[in-house]
């Protein structure tokens, strides 16, 4: 996609539009703005052969595998394909499978073919019900009341970049690819961050964590949230008094 359809498509959703449809259209223009970041003037390395981002053949091409399968993970039709998989010979979710199975953390025994792939199955229908959990209680936020901007990081590897009421992109952690692949139960809670943000997405300084549920308002998330927020008050309050009292 070009500079020019990119800037055409950027969103920036409020909270309360949040979904599933906008965090797969946040992470599309996340991996197309990674694409068309500056290169970096780096040498080659012993003599292997590097492109203009200072990447070899093997890490350009294990990147873009890692980006391919990122997007086909945060499909809001994802549970459709699996379902579709199992009654058919699905080119999409068949090459997904493959693709776990390479995974160093995703234990793999061609003899037991079928009870893999029903692993598999329950791998990706536990990522679809974090990907939900994580909805659920980002949309129940009423906002935040700092004038920075905040940085929310979940399970280590989906970030919502956030300012006020607005999440300004989303992306992921590609160094903590293989999270996604973790099993996540019935019961599952996912692990957030709360992070003070100085200019554009630089994290400086962790403010809360927790763990969420998807229970919206009854969330860690969304307790966490408004703890934050009572803080902020309180510390305008405190530097108001102070400046009339000077």
């Amino acid at each position: 996609m070009e500079k020019d359809k990119l800037e055409r498509n950027v969103i920036q959703p409020s909270l309360k539009e949040f979904s599933r449809e906008m965090l797969s259209r946040l992470i599309e223009i996340s991996f197309i703005e990674l694409e068309q970041a500056p290169a970096e003037d780096e040498p080659q390395a012993n003599g292997n052969p590097q492109d203009e981002k200072g990447y070899t053949k093997y890490e350009s091409r294990y990147l873009a595998q890692k980006e391919l399968f990122s997007l086909m993970l945060f499909d809001p039709m994802l549970e459709e394909q699996i379902s579709m998989r199992k009654n058919a010979n699905f080119d999409y979710m068949t090459g997904l499978h493959f693709f776990i199975t390479a995974n160093k953390n995703f234990h793999y025994n061609f003899g037991f073919f079928e009870q893999q792939i029903d692993f598999f199955d329950q791998i990706l229908n536990g990522w679809c019900s974090f990907l939900d959990q994580v909805v659920r209680d980002v949309t129940a936020l009423q906002g935040f009341i700092t004038e920075q901007c905040v940085e929310l990081e979940f399970d280590g590897i989906l970030r919502l970049f956030l300012c006020k009421d607005t999440i300004i992109s989303a992306s992921l952690n590609l160094d903590s690819f293989n999270t996604i692949f973790k099993k996540r139960t019935g019961n599952y809670h996912y692990h957030f961050g709360l992070y003070l943000c100085e200019g554009k997405k630089q994290k400086t300084q962790l403010m809360v964590s927790g763990q969420g549920d998807g229970k919206g308002k009854d969330s860690g998330l969304y307790k966490a949230v408004n703890w934050f927020n009572d803080l902020v008050e309180s510390l305008k309050k405190k530097y108001n008094a102070t400046l009339k009292q000077n």
